[in-house]
């Protein structure tokens, strides 16, 4: 039976992707909740002041829905609506409008109208007239951190030997790199640029983030940072640069299979990848 982890979203992440719907285009399910937040804050807004003086009436860039209180009925009428569009767009490889720009939707087999009913909000409900308070602090999405039970340096030790793995299949041969998945190429990319900067932490080298970023989106085709971090073993607030466990294996993985995109690392020989990363392996010395 398949494990599906419901977690909450990284408060960062789901911040940058409200305010930038494009760092979400190619994930199904951030694209999702922000389409649905936008859904929301429209219909909100257009409840709100449908009656109001136009000269009373708030400039729409400055309403926030964070901490209002819905209907309970509204609220699933709007996500069962959404969940509808967006599936039909996806299916039918159709554009959603979020902010007035059209956003094309990436195919991904696990989005199901049912899942994006019932598995990625998780509105508590205050029972005041039967209303949910909308707070993003409470939006979930699924296979987003790691599931109930985590144990941070299993993570750690089983994620180390995923990035050898990386390094030896990546450099063992002239194919290597190109059987890569984008997240795994960015996971190379960022400690080959960063691999000076062990142990300080992320936001306090600035410029060498920056450089690498630019890097890895020219190479990768990964645009963020909040993307990339999506992928690592700490939250970007904690987070220090780390050369061969910065990513969390289990967090690659999942990214590959919500991109579609086949990973071979799992294959290579463990120990042939950990000989050649403690005898051979000169890229990450510094």
């Amino acid at each position: 039976m398949e494990r599906t982890s419901i977690s909450k979203f990284d408060r960062s992440v789901l911040d940058s992707i409200i305010k930038h719907p494009a760092m979400a285009s190619k994930n199904a399910w951030w694209l999702f909740t922000v389409f649905f937040w936008n859904n929301l804050r429209e219909e909100c807004y257009h409840v709100l002041y449908e009656d109001e003086d136009p000269d009373l009436i708030p400039d729409y860039k400055e309403f926030s829905i964070d901490n209002m209180k819905i209907e309970k009925d509204v609220l699933d009428i709007m996500l069962k609506c959404s969940a509808e569009d967006f599936i039909n767009a996806m299916e039918n490889n159709l554009t959603i409008r979020i902010g007035g720009k059209p956003y094309r939707i990436p195919r991904n087999e696990n989005v199901t109208k049912e899942k994006l009913v019932n598995s990625i909000f998780k509105f508590p409900e205050i029972y005041e007239g039967n209303k949910c308070h909308i707070h993003r602090n409470f939006v979930f999405e699924v296979r987003d951190i790691d599931p109930e039970g985590y144990d941070r340096t299993t993570d750690i030790r089983e994620s180390r030997k995923f990035f050898h793995k990386l390094v030896y299949m990546a450099e063992s041969s002239d194919d290597g790199w190109y059987d890569l998945t984008d997240m795994e190429a960015a996971a190379y990319t960022w400690a080959l640029f960063m691999r000076r900067y062990e142990e300080e932490y992320v936001k306090s080298v600035i410029e060498p983030v920056r450089k690498a970023l630019n890097k890895i989106y020219k190479e990768c085709g990964i645009e963020t940072l909040a993307e990339l971090s999506s992928c690592w073993v700490d939250e970007i607030e904690s987070a220090k640069v780390s050369v061969d466990t910065q990513f969390s294996a289990s967090k690659i993985r999942r990214w590959n299979e919500q991109n579609a995109q086949e990973s071979f690392v799992d294959k290579v020989d463990l120990e042939a990848a950990e000989d050649y990363w403690y005898k051979d392996c000169k890229t990450f010395k510094v």
